[in-house]
């Protein structure tokens, strides 16, 4: 008996089920109800709030859909998915009637603990009264367990990782993270040379925690929160947990999303935690679930140890842990995304049709409310999906599992272009139609290598490259050559009906080659949807063709050399290949060499220079961001580059609008200021904001019209060590706004408020 089915709630007798159910709905209302009278239990409600949240809605929905027999790792799965679903549906519910019926504030705490507990005890009624009694023999059964020589360390990864980040905050001691990659990749080495190091029943559990700790080892880096995309997804998270409501008619592509107006704000009241610490802490955790269902879906078709290696593979991908952290509703797109391919992959007849049929739309329904360019990608994968298979189905022996129809993919798109057409202003469905329109008229320029993605050309071309730089792209280069191999092996087995395949399996794979071959070949593409978040996406369906042609290139060339290796030892040839991978995409093999590169390197293991200063938020920025917020009018003028715009002026002074500065801005106008985060003035550098330059171009500032024209004329008002402030006396000011044609008519003239002149001073940089 394999060890992760020793726990299946599911398959509880019934009424033992529900007093389980119930006893954990009076916990966390005792523990909430002690917090509001002042008796604060430290980590219990966090605790009992996200079991009780994750688990049990979705467990409940199992049991009405009567639906038995998984084992743990499925359970979890779909339990979280469920529960997820659950979440944001019964949010937007809530949302949208309680206003109607006097209730201004639906996503209060008391609001959401109140209807929730409602709907757990209507499910545990229908349960009561709908479900029967289905034991497995094999619950009843004595379990043993045998345990892998590795399986200690591995259970200590997260802890190794938490404390890595610790160490690296405090005091920039990169040597636990370095420690934690080095076992990492000794672990996938070790599992591959000898099954003694790790049973294939600890598979699972092996990649959930490695999972795990790729993961917190770039979301726990930072204090604040850190990327890019998430400073958006914060402001509106916290726009929705401030107000106690979701206002779906704000016109952007994020406000629509309720995977971050709905289900942040849901678990932040229900754990009493910060929305930042929910995309810190509590998302990384759903999306660590990603490789153990693929796991789960490749080991059907490939078995244990290929499948073991493949979702390494795809762990090993920067995306994975470099990118996803900072994509909090993509990485919950992501979830609904590989638990929908499961349910359409699956050729198992464990599932009644219907109750599976119910499962796809529900995720589906997720799936778009979570994240509208995978949204929109999948869609891409359905249609040509559905012609592949139909195309395979009717010239070769394999025949379709049917879970796929004609009638789900209508319904997924109408569901797709309904919510994005009538949510937040069409704002997500505006933006496709200008990008299919605007790849549509570059075709014209299909020759010219300026409408490519610059990482595509970089790799391409071998621009200015060091040693290491090189290796690490000749190392992408052989990734994909064993795809390639892979899949044209396939190709050849399915040509001459030599074996029974999974014919949506490979269906799929053939769209995400496509979609590669489009992101390289169409003008603007990749530029448009992002490349690496293209090929990462892909890599979910192609990673185990990476194992297979892998083993086919080292068996053929050493065949050449005549020497004969079996598949167990070009399987080790090939999670060489992995772990080499993983060291290169994480910075290890640059920090450990001396040659530190910025671009390739973690800010987990390397916090100084400019590329990490473009995303890591400091104390003192933040502090001077509140400051700012709370000591100017609501009509000021506030300047910044485009990288302070997007990110800590963005979460943490949200209540003002900041327009971009340039190298040519000019500006003399009363009641105006000009913020300098640490990347300005340490680096003495700002980000061009101007669309005629490349979008991230490094200009020294000192250098710049904006520089002579605003900065040395004006005052310096606030200032911690690393974070400036500059404002223009009241006198300076000879222009209104309206006048310079840059803000609309009738925009205020504010007096500058006299006691925010903190000292003044002419030299810039002290």
């Amino acid at each position: 008996m394999e060890l992760y089915e020793l726990l299946r709630i599911n398959s509880l007798e019934k009424n033992t089920f529900l007093k389980f159910i119930l006893a954990i709905q009076f916990t966390i209302l005792f523990i909430i109800g002690l917090d509001a009278i002042g008796l604060n239990i430290p980590i219990l409600r966090q605790l009992i709030g996200f079991i009780y949240l994750t688990f049990v809605p979705g467990i409940l929905i199992f049991r009405i859909l009567k639906i038995h027999g998984f084992d743990l790792v499925n359970t979890l799965l779909f339990t979280v998915g469920l529960s997820i679903t659950f979440i944001m549906l019964c949010g937007l519910f809530i949302n949208a009637l309680y206003p109607i019926i006097g209730i201004p504030n639906p996503l209060s705490t008391l609001s959401l603990t109140a209807t929730t507990c409602v709907f757990i005890l209507i499910f545990s009624i229908i349960i009561y009264y709908r479900d029967e009694d289905i034991i497995e023999t094999n619950i009843n059964q004595k379990h043993v367990f045998k345990p892998s020589i590795l399986l200690p360390i591995i259970i200590l990864l997260p802890a190794l990782s938490v404390f890595g980040t610790y160490s690296m905050n405090y005091s920039d001691n990169n040597s636990f993270i370095l420690l934690l990659i080095a076992i990492i990749s000794i672990i996938i080495i070790l599992s591959v040379l000898s099954k003694k190091f790790l049973l294939k029943d600890h598979y699972p559990f092996a990649i959930l925690m490695i999972s795990i700790s790729l993961l917190y080892m770039v979301s726990l880096i930072n204090p604040y929160i850190m990327g890019w995309d998430i400073h958006v997804e914060y402001h509106f998270a916290d726009l929705a947990h401030d107000a106690s409501f979701w206002n779906s008619s704000i016109p952007d592509n994020v406000n629509a999303m309720l995977s971050i107006v709905i289900l942040p704000v849901f678990y932040s009241n229900f754990l009493n935690l910060p929305i930042d610490q929910m995309f810190k802490i509590i998302y990384p955790l759903f999306f660590s679930l990603v490789p153990l269902g693929l796991y789960e879906l490749y080991r059907k078709e490939t078995g244990e140890i290929i499948a073991f290696i493949s979702v390494c593979f795809f762990m090993s991908s920067i995306v994975f842990f470099g990118e996803m952290p900072q994509l909090c509703r993509q990485q919950i797109a992501e979830l609904f995304l590989v638990l929908l391919i499961i349910l359409i992959f699956n050729r198992k007849r464990d599932i009644d049709p219907e109750k599976k049929k119910i499962l796809i739309i529900l995720f589906s329904i997720s799936l778009i409310v979570s994240h509208y360019g995978t949204s929109y990608i999948f869609i891409f994968y359905l249609l040509f999906g559905f012609a592949l298979i139909f195309l395979f189905s009717n010239y070769t022996s394999a025949k379709p599992n049917n879970n796929l129809t004609l009638g789900v993919i209508i319904l997924y798109v109408v569901m797709c272009l309904t919510w994005y057409i009538y949510v937040s202003g069409s704002s997500s469905f505006s933006t496709i139609v200008d990008i299919i329109s605007n790849i549509y008229l570059s075709l014209g320029e299909f020759t010219s290598p300026t409408t490519r993605d610059p990482l595509i050309l970089k790799r391409i071309f071998f621009i200015n490259l060091t040693s290491l730089e090189t290796i690490k792209i000749f190392l992408e280069y052989i990734t994909m050559l064993f795809i390639a191999i892979g899949i044209i092996k396939f190709c050849l087995i399915i040509k001459n009906k030599k074996e029974e395949y999974n014919i949506e399996f490979f269906s799929m794979a053939l769209v995400s080659i496509t979609i590669i071959v489009m992101s390289i070949g169409l003008p603007y593409f990749a530029g448009y949807l992002n490349m690496s978040r293209l090929y990462f996406q892909a890599l979910i369906v192609i990673s185990p063709f990476f194992v297979f042609g892998g083993i086919i290139f080292f068996q053929y060339v050493l065949k050449k050399l005549r020497i004969t290796i079996g598949t167990d030892t070009a399987l080790l040839f090939v999670s060489l290949i992995v772990v080499y991978y993983l060291l290169f995409n994480t910075g290890f093999m640059f920090v450990v060499t001396g040659e530190t590169k910025e671009a390739f390197t973690l800010t987990c293991l390397e916090k100084k220079g400019t590329s990490a200063d473009l995303i890591y938020i400091y104390d003192e920025e933040v502090s001077s961001a509140e400051w700012l917020s709370a000591n100017i009018n609501n009509d000021s003028i506030v300047f910044s580059d485009n990288n302070s715009k997007k990110m800590v002026l963005m979460s943490y002074a949200p209540h003002h609008d900041v327009f971009d500065f340039s190298k040519s801005t000019s500006w003399d106008l009363e009641d105006t200021f000009f913020y300098f985060r640490k990347l300005n003035t340490e680096n003495k550098i700002i980000e061009s904001s101007n669309t005629s330059e490349y979008n991230w171009a490094c200009i020294d500032i000192q250098k710049t019209l904006f520089y002579r024209q605003n900065i040395l004329n004006c005052n310096k008002i606030y200032n911690n060590g690393r974070s400036y402030i500059f404002g223009y006396p009241k006198e300076k000011s000879t222009l209104m706004p309206q006048d310079r044609g840059f803000l609309p008519v009738g925009y205020p003239a504010i007096l500058y408020p006299d006691n925010l002149l903190l000292y003044n001073s002419f030299s810039v940089w002290q």
